[in-house]
């Protein structure tokens, strides 16, 4: 009788531990299932949302292609004989070359300053020797000007101070007539335009 009530406890106790794996075990399977639908629906909402951006960068790609569509690349503008040095920088401005009409009308200034004249001057006051051609110095000893003043930190950019010296090399002038000018020109670009 004892073995029987032993065998008894022991299967009794053998099914409690077989149901409780069992429910830990259904459990688990459902916690799981439960936190991949949550996953899913996650992951179905940013599938969602990134075709809702993507539909939205493509109507602005359309639209920036339709404005550059529209906008000229290249604009002409008229210089006249007489036009003063802000009538000429509003025009490029007008006409979208450049965007800075102060810059522009510093560069027409340094374009349109005599050198010659300068040059004359450097020779009178004693500044240079009579013997001396300065424009041809400077210009031969422009790079050696441009790493002296970068290292003695008295300009920051040497390439900016390079394209100044190149609007300062130039012995041209602004020449009137119908320019082509690209939309959104560099000052160089617009230096090398006026005086050819």
């Amino acid at each position: 009788m004892e073995k029987k009530i032993a065998t008894y406890l022991l299967g009794v106790a053998m099914g409690i531990i077989i149901m409780a794996f069992l429910n830990v075990l259904i459990f688990d399977t459902n916690t799981n299932e439960k936190a991949l639908l949550d996953l899913k629906k996650s992951y179905e909402s940013l599938l969602e949302e990134k075709s809702n951006l993507q539909a939205q960068l493509d109507v602005k790609a359309e639209e920036t292609d339709d404005k550059e569509a529209n906008e000229p690349a290249e604009a002409e503008i008229v210089i006249n004989q007489n036009d003063s040095h802000e009538e000429i920088a509003g025009k490029l401005v007008e006409g979208n070359i450049y965007p800075h009409k102060n810059d522009i009308m510093l560069i027409l200034e340094i374009l349109e300053y005599d050198k010659l004249e300068a040059e004359k001057y450097l020779v009178d006051y004693g500044i240079v020797p009579k013997h001396t051609n300065a424009l041809k110095l400077y210009d031969e000893k422009s790079l050696r000007i441009r790493e002296v003043l970068a290292k003695e930190k008295v300009i920051v950019d040497e390439d900016a101070f390079e394209k100044f010296q190149y609007m300062i090399d130039r012995s041209t002038k602004i020449k009137p007539g119908t320019k082509s000018f690209k939309v959104n020109s560099s000052l160089r670009e617009i230096v090398d335009v006026l005086s050819n």
